[in-house]
C-alpha cells in the first residue's frame, strides 16, 4: 500500500474539457507534489464505462469528449511515468478498497454506494473487491450505467424533472388562462 504524499488536493475538470485538458489537471496535481517525490506511478478512480485493464473511456454520459481516448499512455506521456505503472479503478471500486483497509469495512463482505450525478456500486467478498462474481450481474455492479435506479438517484435526473414539471405547470397556466382571457373578452 502507498503512502500519501500530500495533503488532498481538489483540481476540478469541467465536464466539456478537451482530452489534453482532462490529462492537464493530473500534472497540476504532480506538480504540487513534485518537489517532494518523484512519481513511480499513478492510480485513477474512475466512472463507468470505462475499460481499466486497457486504459480506455467508453463514457458518452459525461466526458464525452474522452470516448475511445486512451488515458494510460496521455498520462504517461505527460507525467513522465512508465504506461505499466498507470492504474485505473472504478470509483465506486476504489471507495470500497479505501473502506476495507481502513475504514468501516474492514475485512469480510461489504457493499459500496456512491451518489453524486450518478449511483456507484462495488462489492466485496473475502475483503476483496469483486469486479465479476456469480453472486451479481456481469459486470459486478448493481446494474449498467445509465439504469433506472441511476437516472432517479442522480441530481441530473433531479434537475430534468424539476424542468419539465415547472414546463407542465406553465403549459397548464397559459391554457387555462387562454379561456380566462375569452371570458374576460366576452365580458366586456
Amino acid at each position: 500500500m502507498g503512502r500519501a504524499i500530500s495533503t488532498p488536493r481538489h483540481f476540478p475538470v469541467a465536464g466539456d474539457s478537451s482530452p489534453a485538458e482532462f490529462i492537464a489537471a493530473f500534472d497540476a496535481l504532480a506538480q504540487c507534489v513534485a518537489d517532494s517525490v518523484s512519481l513511480a506511478g499513478v492510480a485513477v478512480a474512475i466512472l463507468n464505462p470505462f475499460d481499466c485493464d486497457r486504459g480506455i473511456s467508453y463514457m458518452r454520459h459525461k466526458y464525452q469528449q474522452l470516448y475511445g481516448t486512451d488515458l494510460r499512455q496521455g498520462l504517461a506521456g505527460r507525467l513522465k511515468v512508465d504506461p505499466a505503472c498507470i492504474h485505473f479503478l472504478n470509483d465506486a471500486a476504489a471507495f470500497l478498497t479505501g473502506e476495507l483497509y481502513q475504514g468501516a469495512a474492514t475485512g469480510g463482505r461489504a457493499i459500496g454506494i456512491t451518489l453524486g450525478t450518478g449511483v456507484g456500486s462495488a462489492f466485496a467478498v473475502d475483503g476483496k473487491v469483486e469486479r465479476i462474481g456469480h453472486r451479481f450481474k456481469r459486470t459486478g455492479f448493481l446494474y449498467r450505467s445509465g439504469g433506472r435506479q441511476e437516472r432517479r438517484g442522480s441530481n441530473r435526473y433531479r434537475e430534468e424533472s424539476k424542468r419539465a414539471r415547472r414546463a407542465a405547470f406553465r403549459e397548464r397556466a397559459k391554457s387555462s388562462l387562454r379561456g380566462s382571457s375569452e371570458f374576460l373578452k366576452a365580458l366586456s
